[in-house]
């Protein structure tokens, strides 16, 4: 199952009728629409690099031909401040930040088209508070709240 998906799991069966689950780990997103299928309606599972626009654009288009999904799910090794690598630093803000922008880019036109839509950004406590030893995982997540916060500002009317 994708990493820290086991609470949202809990609070969406039920609420999307069609969703597209992405992972770079294709066995997780296969594994959680299964139990989205089991459980609540139509899945589709997809493995892709969610830092890549190229890869984004095309799972939009595959979801859009798929079912018109509603809802998708995005999901390194962090360390403390002085022991953090910064290519894994790097590497999370690629994944958590730039990934998220893509399918945002990607799913605003169509649901302005359609005239509804929800986006849905994962984020966590550690962005509110900090964390003892995930430093990059904390800051990405206080970043994805400012994100949510602009999208919501910038398009939350239209």
């Amino acid at each position: 199952m994708p990493r820290k998906t086991n609470a949202i799991q809990e609070d969406t069966m039920g609420r999307f009728e069609d969703v597209v689950v992405a992972d770079i780990d294709g066995s997780a997103a296969i594994a959680f629409t299964a139990q989205i299928a089991a459980e609540a309606g139509q899945a589709l599972a997809l493995a892709l690099d969610i830092a890549d626009a190229q890869a984004v654009a095309a799972l939009f288009e595959t979801a859009q031909r798929h079912f018109d999904a509603r809802a998708m799910y995005l999901t390194p090794h962090d360390r403390a401040i002085l022991d953090l690598d910064p290519a894994v630093w790097d590497q999370t803000m690629v994944t958590k930040l730039r990934g998220a922008l893509f399918c945002c880019r990607q799913a605003i036109p169509r649901m302005i088209a359609r005239g509804v839509g929800v986006i849905v950004n994962m984020s966590s406590c550690q962005g509110l508070s900090g964390d003892t030893a995930q430093t990059s995982y904390a800051a990405s997540k206080a970043a994805m709240n400012m994100l949510s916060a602009s999208l919501a500002t910038q398009y939350g009317h239209a």
